[in-house]
């Protein structure tokens, strides 16, 4: 991990002069980007913006700035991009460097994120959520695209455990995200690549380890989905991301590991999972911010569990989600429809992000009436 005091040294480089510039701007960007003799991006919540006061870098001042933050960059990136953090004052970046254009160019995007978990009540979720971490064992599921959120989430519903439980927390990341300061708990944090070889050897490592909760930042594989589902059926609290971009696509992802035990790993399913929350990020209608969307199903309906337990019946789960039986889980469609009813986003962004538009256009066409 790279910390403040790496970032000083580089201090007199013309990258880290920007990016302390822009860390400490009141500008509602979450990514920049860098790329030598092209102008310098921000991604606003309306989509990548050029910034117009920042100089034109040179390729000479992006291996400065590489030189001075990761000494042996040279060797790495031929092989593979090279992810860090920087820990400042206001923020924390999250800098991923690479080659491009046939490895004649190169790039960094960097990520600024706050220093500090938010609160479960600034992240725009239901705050009936925080009671699916009370469970002593269970597995938790937060899906979404890239930069949908999805560790703010997890992140803020750790930070609610450790507020709470005298627990001990183990949290298997590439890279580590956010830095738990021990309250009632202990945390343990792990980083792919220097605490552990991979997130299931982490994760099996953990099981070892005396956790009450894990927290496992990406499920790329079979061997790590094999390994969650024995860890939430052992007696732990499991949270874990997955990139897809529904409830259902994270269920249909868990299972797709295990072509040949479907039937096996949909009862393992229903037995362990609390709640799925699938979350997408859309502009304000003001276009100065994102709002949250979040697609939520809890597994606390004897309806639910059913539907999990037979596969032919998953797609039944997108009905129950509609017309929110348990008056908790909800579809993505029926958030949008509020948002959009509260003028909170425009229809035009909620028929951009629905998986369902002819589903969606009835529903507000129905509210118009």
């Amino acid at each position: 991990m790279t910390h403040a005091t790496q970032m000083a040294g580089a201090d007199s480089t013309a990258v880290t002069e920007l990016l302390l510039e822009l860390a400490n701007s009141d500008a509602n960007y979450s990514d920049v980007h860098i790329e030598h003799d092209r102008p310098v991006m921000v991604r606003m919540p309306t989509g990548w913006q050029e910034v117009a006061e920042a100089p034109m870098l040179t390729k000479q001042d992006i291996t400065d700035f590489l030189q001075a933050t990761e000494p042996g960059w040279k060797a790495q990136i031929d092989d593979h991009a090279i992810s860090r953090a920087i820990d400042l004052y206001s923020c924390r970046l999250r800098l991923n460097a690479f080659k491009t254009n046939g490895g004649k160019s190169l790039a960094i995007n960097v990520r600024r994120q706050p220093l500090r978990p938010l609160a479960l009540e600034e992240t725009g979720l239901p705050m009936y959520l925080r009671t699916q971490v009370t469970h002593q064992r269970g597995l938790i599921l937060v899906t979404g695209q890239t930069g949908a959120g999805k560790t703010t989430t997890m992140a803020s519903l750790l930070d609610h455990v450790n507020q709470t439980r005298n627990a001990h927390i183990i949290t298997i990341e590439d890279p580590i995200e956010f830095v738990h300061e021990r309250n009632r708990s202990i945390i343990s944090s792990k980083e792919v690549g220097i605490d552990t070889p991979s997130f299931a050897q982490g994760l099996r490592d953990s099981l070892r380890q005396k956790p009450d909760v894990i927290m496992v930042g990406e499920i790329r594989d079979r061997d790590t989905a094999d390994t969650v589902f024995t860890a939430a059926e052992s007696g732990h609290l499991v949270l874990a991301s997955l990139h897809t971009n529904s409830v259902l696509g994270a269920i249909n992802k868990m299972l797709s590991w295990f072509p040949d035990e479907t039937t096996h790993r949909s009862r393992m399913l229903a037995d362990s999972l609390l709640c799925v929350i699938s979350q997408t990020l859309i502009p304000s209608a003001d276009g100065m911010r994102r709002v949250l969307a979040p697609e939520i199903l809890l597994n606390q309906d004897k309806a639910v569990a059913e539907c999990l337990e037979k596969p032919d019946k998953h797609t039944s789960l997108r009905e129950f989600m509609n017309e929110s039986r348990d008056k908790m889980s909800q579809s993505l469609n029926n958030v949008l429809v509020q948002l959009v009813r509260e003028g909170k986003i425009t229809d035009r962004d909620a028929m951009r992000n629905t998986h369902d538009r002819v589903g969606l256009m009835g529903l507000l066409s129905a509210k118009l009436i």
